[in-house]
């Protein structure tokens, strides 16, 4: 990776979005079946996860606050500075997620690369390992192929040098696309076609007026609280997924739905439909996933005003149906790349333009369906916890690793301040669905 390298648009907009009460860090857990010596791990992340140069380097701020910050090689680089060991009182759940708390609270150092690893040691249980790592050096779906670097046999994310960009990158892409036009008639057709979908999806999104305002909505705090489900089976949730022709993500997504109106109805105010900013993966299928981001963003109303399980799974499902044939997700990205190109002034716009239109972000990430295993030791959870952009107090985070989902809950502590009670009004409401 090439040093002094300019951050693409959409990079440098999550790493402006940062504030000291919606760090944009994106966080998992590893759990271990034993524990994990210092050594091992050292030894571990000098060879696989440092092969990666954005983990060496630094942001750097362009001086007088005009063009694109660079990646920079940090000259005082240290693991020392990452990887952080702590010793839990007892392996109970509950102190594992208060310490998860505070380190979910802090914003991670701009003098160093922006990542930090924390290790805590349970008594008589394995090593758990909290990977936070910020969302402008990779979304979600390029942190997983990170992380999966770090275990045996496998490759991960691509660390050779990136695609072009700029200008190159955009001539190249314009040269395709005319060539295409004057070779294939039926090609124009189809473009036309995808640009009046694009200019649909930019007007549904500019026109959309504010989420509803509810308890999840309002000032924000320095402090956030995690909460997770249980391991979630996934073959009763995708037995139930076929039975109304659906997805395991609608089967879930219905549940978190009928979590989040069993959680406000608990507080006594009225339930209306809450919005959801979701990130979709915009990476062709196949082959190696580069760091970076690469997604784009759409808005989903969670039907939480449907009180039966099964209709408001058959809503849910058509309106992802209908999101997934817009352009909504190539809108959203665009507009990510424009926030982060702009000035800071218009580009903070952007940010509260786009927390205005939700409540929460609600993202899926597949993991591996095959055990893995790390420094000899086999992975027997893992989990993670998306950020919150702007104003947004709640992330809800659907991951999949081996035969099971589970579910991750970050909040603004001011917002929600029991999301294990979230979590498990949300476990109730799949229990029904998978009743039905």
């Amino acid at each position: 990776m090439a040093i002094d390298d300019p951050l693409a648009g959409e990079d440098a907009a999550w790493l402006h979005m940062d504030r000291a009460s919606n760090p944009m860090v994106i966080t998992a857990l590893l759990e271990l079946d034993g524990v994990l010596s210092p050594a091992a791990l050292r030894e571990l992340l000098e060879h696989r996860l440092l092969r990666f140069d954005r983990f060496r380097e630094r942001v750097v701020e362009p001086p007088v606050g005009a063009g694109a910050p660079t990646w920079q090689r940090d000259p005082g680089f240290a693991l020392a500075h990452h990887v952080h060991h702590h010793v839990l009182a007892t392996g109970d759940e509950a102190a594992l997620r208060t310490a998860i708390d505070a380190v979910a609270s802090t914003v991670l150092d701009r003098t160093h690369p922006l990542w930090q690893l924390h290790v805590f040691d349970r008594p008589q249980r394995g090593t758990i390992v909290v990977a936070r790592i910020h969302h402008a050096i990779a979304d979600g779906f390029a942190l997983l192929a990170v992380l999966l670097a770090l275990c045996e046999g496998v490759d991960g994310a691509d660390s050779s040098e990136p695609p072009p960009r700029g200008w190159l990158a955009t001539t190249r892409a314009a040269v395709s696309r005319a060539a295409r036009r004057l070779t294939r008639p039926a090609f124009m057709l189809a473009d036309l076609g995808q640009g009046a979908r694009l200019l649909t999806s930019l007007a549904r999104l500019v026109l959309l007026p504010p989420d509803h305002r509810s308890v999840l909505r309002g000032p924000l705090g320095p402090h956030k609280r995690v909460a997770w489900t249980r391991p979630l089976a996934l073959a009763e949730i995708k037995a139930a997924g076929r039975r109304e022709h659906a997805t395991v993500n609608d089967v879930v997504m219905a549940a978190l739905a009928g979590g989040l109106r069993r959680y406000l109805l608990r507080g006594g105010t009225r339930v209306r439909d809450v919005r959801a900013m979701i990130p979709v993966n915009l990476r062709a299928p196949g082959g190696p996933v580069r760091l970076g981001n690469r997604f784009g963003l759409v808005v989903l109303a969670l039907p939480l005003e449907i009180g039966a399980a099964m209709p408001r799974l058959r809503e849910l499902k058509r309106r992802m149906d209908a999101l997934k044939r817009s352009g909504e997700a190539l809108v959203g990205m665009a507009l990510l790349s424009a926030m982060g190109l702009a000035p800071r002034g218009l580009e903070s716009l952007g940010v509260r333009f786009f927390s205005t239109k939700a409540s929460a972000v609600l993202t899926n990430v597949p993991g591996p369906r095959t055990p893995l295993r790390l420094a000899g030791h086999t992975l027997v959870r893992m989990l993670f916890w998306v950020p919150q952009s702007g104003d947004l107090g709640l992330g809800l985070s659907i991951f999949s690793y081996l035969d099971t989902v589970s579910i991750g809950v970050m909040a603004d502590a001011g917002r929600v301040p029991d999301p294990e009670r979230l979590v498990a009004d949300i476990e109730d409401a799949l229990a029904e669905l998978l009743e039905r």
